[in-house]
C-alpha cells in the first residue's frame, strides 16, 4: 500500500512522467492526423495537439509540485486534474453509450457541411459514392460510381470502432487522473503534518523564545 510520504512523492513523479510521455504521443499523433487525414477540413488533429499540450502543462505543474513540495502548485494541479477527469469521464461515457442512429446523424451533418473537394476525396478513400444512397449529390471527376456502396455503409464500422476504442481508453485514462488527485491530496496533507511535527519538535528542543517560524521549517523540509 503506497501511503508513505516518499512513496506518494514517487508515485506522483511516476504518474506525471507518464502524462509527459502521453502528451508527447498526442502531439505527434495530432501532427500525423493533420498530414494523413481522410477529411482534411476537419480540425481533429488540431484538437489532439491542443489536448497534448495541455496535458504536458498539467504534468509539468504536477512534477514541480511533487519535487519542490510546493503546496500552491499541488493545489492547482489537483484542481485542473479533477476538472479534466470530469470532462473526460463524461465524454468517454458518451462515446460508449452512443447508438447507431446518433452516429449516423452526426456524420451526416458533417458530410453535408463539407466542401465538394472534401466529399470527392472521402469517396475515393472509402471506395464509395453518396452518403445515404449510392447516387452522389456531387459529381467527381475521374470517379465512377458504378457498383459502389453507400459511404455510410463503408464508414459505419470504422467510426463505431473508433468511438468504442476512444471511450474505453478515455475511461481507463480518467481513472489514472482521479488516482493523481488522490495522490496529490494525500501528499499535501502529509506535508502539513510534517510541517507541524517539525515545528513542534524545534519548539520543544529550543524553547518558546527560539521557536522557528513556519517559513524556516518549510525551507528546512524542502532542503
Amino acid at each position: 500500500m503506497c501511503g508513505g510520504f516518499y512513496c506518494l512523492k514517487n508515485a506522483l513523479i511516476a504518474l506525471n512522467s507518464f502524462y509527459l510521455v502521453v502528451g508527447c504521443i498526442l502531439i505527434t499523433l495530432g501532427a500525423y492526423v493533420n498530414a494523413a487525414s481522410v477529411v482534411p477540413s476537419l480540425s481533429i488533429g488540431g484538437g489532439i495537439v491542443t489536448v497534448g499540450v495541455f496535458l504536458l502543462l498539467v504534468a509539468f505543474l504536477g512534477l514541480y509540485g511533487a519535487v519542490k513540495q510546493h503546496q500552491v502548485s499541488l493545489f492547482f494541479y489537483m484542481l485542473l486534474l479533477f476538472l479534466i477527469f470530469i470532462i473526460q469521464f463524461f465524454i468517454a461515457i458518451a462515446c460508449l453509450a452512443v447508438n447507431d442512429e446518433q452516429v449516423h446523424n452526426a456524420i451526416r451533418m458533417g458530410w453535408l457541411s463539407s466542401s465538394n473537394e472534401t466529399l470527392c476525396y472521402a469517396q475515393k478513400q472509402f471506395n464509395c459514392c453518396g452518403f445515404d444512397s449510392a447516387n452522389p449529390l456531387v459529381p467527381c471527376d475521374s470517379w465512377n460510381c458504378t457498383d459502389k456502396v453507400r459511404c455510410w455503409d463503408a464508414m459505419r464500422n470504422a467510426v463505431q470502432s473508433s468511438m468504442q476504442s476512444t471511450g474505453g481508453v478515455g475511461l481507463l485514462f480518467s481513472f489514472t487522473e482521479i488516482c493523481g488527485v488522490w495522490f496529490a491530496l494525500r501528499y499535501r496533507n502529509m506535508q502539513l503534518i510534517r510541517l507541524f511535527f517539525y515545528g513542534s519538535f524545534f519548539q520543544l528542543n529550543l524553547g518558546d523564545s527560539y521557536f522557528l517560524p513556519p517559513t524556516v521549517v518549510v525551507h528546512m523540509l524542502v532542503k
